[in-house]
Parts: C-alpha cells; structure tokens; sequence
C-alpha cells in the first residue's frame, strides 16, 4: 500500500478514536475530587507532556522536514530512536488523555495511538529499506524503533532546515493543547444537559 494510502488511513482511524474519546467523555468522569491534590497532579503533569510534545516534534522536523523516506536521516534525535516524531506524539497522546484527570484514561489513549502508529511505522519501514537497502538494515538494527537510546546520540555540525516544514509541524502540534478546553467543554455540556456519569475512571 502506497505510504500516502497509509498516512491518510491512520488519520481517518484517529479522527474515529478521537470522536470516540470525545463520546465516553460525555459519559464518565474522573474519580479523584475537583481540585485535589491528585487531580492537580495529573494536570500539571498532562500540561508537562503536552509542552514537551509540541518542543519534541518541532525539534524533530529540524532534522528530517521533507527528507523523510527520501534521505536515512540517522543523526541528532534519530541517532537514538528512529522515530522521534512518534515517540513524542505518545506522549502528547498521553497527556491528551490525562486532561479527563484519569492515568488510566491517558494510558489508554496513549497506547491506542501507539497501535496506530506502530501499523504506519511498519509501512514506513519498508519503504526505507527499498529506498536505502543495506544502509537502512544497519541502521535498523542499531537504533530502537520507538524508545530513545540516549548513550547512542551523535550529531551533525550543520543543518539543512526547511523553515516553513519546522513552523507547519510547530503549529500542527499546538493543536493537542485544545485538548484542555475542548475537555472542559464537553464537561460543562454533560453538566448542563445533566446527563449520567455512567463510568468513574481512576
């Protein structure tokens, strides 16, 4: 399957999972009291993930914007995982999940964009490794496909930088911080119209 077929797939499959999760939403609640130590802890960590999501992934695109499948761009966060960009997208999805004040609710969305991406990933792979044969196999097998491995972390003196690729990915990724109000919002919805909170979550 051609990667775009696949990139337009994995966002169809993720707009499904978000309406989803805007669903349940509606339905359940958190079980830790308002504005309680532990619900407060949750946010501000959900708020640490999300910042470093955004940070993350507009880092990434320094390195590898618009060379993705065309250069083995093996260097700077790519030296310690071969997708950085996803690797911070879980934790933005995390923290995503962690603004309904539930760890078991931000597990979940994690692990769901996880599956997601491991799919696309696999695709991705196989076109590197048509593209870049014995180089990409090497470079496989020496680099993590998702958790960094910081020791192995080598860089460049230069960069060629596509300046409006790195503010797209900028701007793409401030959209997990509507994940906050568009949270809120559908409380104070399920508030209004008074409808049942049929499941706590931890």
């Amino acid at each position: 399957m051609p990667l775009e077929r696949v990139q337009s797939l994995r966002k169809l499959v993720l707009a499904v999972l978000l309406v989803g999760i805007l669903a349940l939403c509606l339905v359940s609640g958190s079980r830790w009291p308002d504005d309680g130590p532990v619900e407060l802890t949750i946010e501000a960590i959900s708020f640490v993930l999300l910042a470093i999501c955004i940070l993350g992934r507009t880092w990434c695109s320094l390195y590898i914007s618009g060379r993705k499948i065309r250069d083995l761009v093996d260097y700077g966060p790519y030296s310690i995982t071969r997708n950085p960009l996803y690797f911070f997208t879980f934790l933005g999805a995390v923290g995503v999940g962690l603004q309904m004040d539930s760890v078991l609710f931000g597990l979940t969305v994690g692990i769901l964009t996880f599956v997601v991406f491991s799919v696309v990933v696999r695709h991705e792979e196989a076109a590197l490794t048509v593209a870049h044969g014995s180089s990409y196999t090497d470079y496989r097998a020496r680099v993590p496909r998702f958790m960094p491995r910081l020791r192995q972390w080598t860089s460049v003196s230069r960069l060629e930088v596509q300046p409006h690729l790195v503010v797209r990915t900028f701007f793409d990724s401030l959209l997990f911080l509507l994940a906050g109000p568009v949270v809120q919002a559908i409380i104070a919805i399920r508030k209004s119209a008074d409808l049942p909170v049929l499941v706590l979550l931890p």
